[in-house]
């Protein structure tokens, strides 16, 4: 009988009720909203550890306005929280499996098979956007897109 349930236990003594293992609590709290990940409230952080050299959105093509800017915006997001910076600029995108752009699905399938479900674009401005994989509070850099190549849109508003 040791390795039976109280209840089983209750149930071959004939008792009506069983006694419970575990005491019960009558200080239970409801939480109301749901938990908040933690990486949530650590800063946004960029990472350069995979960026896609000599692909179609190689970063070394950037123009020197465009860097200034892409720059000046990554000291800004910086700055923030992840839960700042995502969903209101960043997005995740199944490039390698929805893009209307087949070159982009191909080059997310081949360069980046184990992680393409983690590509996010991050909103420089109008157009202009780097993509990247996320994790926790890191965004690994691996596009420049200064015309919203890699996802085209029809419609792409300015700030």
């Amino acid at each position: 009988m040791g390795d039976k349930t109280p209840k089983a236990q209750a149930k071959h003594r004939n008792q009506k009720r069983a006694a419970s293992a575990v005491p019960r609590r009558r200080d239970k709290h409801v939480v109301s909203s749901p938990a908040v990940s933690p990486d949530a409230e650590r800063p946004f952080r960029f990472r350069f550890d995979r960026v896609d050299v000599g692909g179609p959105w190689c970063l070394t093509d950037i123009t020197k306005q465009d860097h200034a800017a892409l720059l000046e915006s990554m000291r800004q997001i910086e700055g923030m929280l992840v839960r700042e910076v995502i969903p209101a600029r960043c997005k995740r995108e199944d490039v390698a499996g929805r893009s209307p752009n087949p070159d982009a699905r191909r080059r997310a399938q081949d360069m980046f098979p184990d992680d393409h479900d983690r590509i996010h674009s991050l909103r420089i401005g109008g157009a202009q956007r780097i993509w990247g994989l996320q994790f926790q509070n890191e965004f690994s850099i691996i596009w420049w897109d200064p015309n919203h190549d890699v996802w085209p849109t029809r419609r792409v508003t300015d700030n």
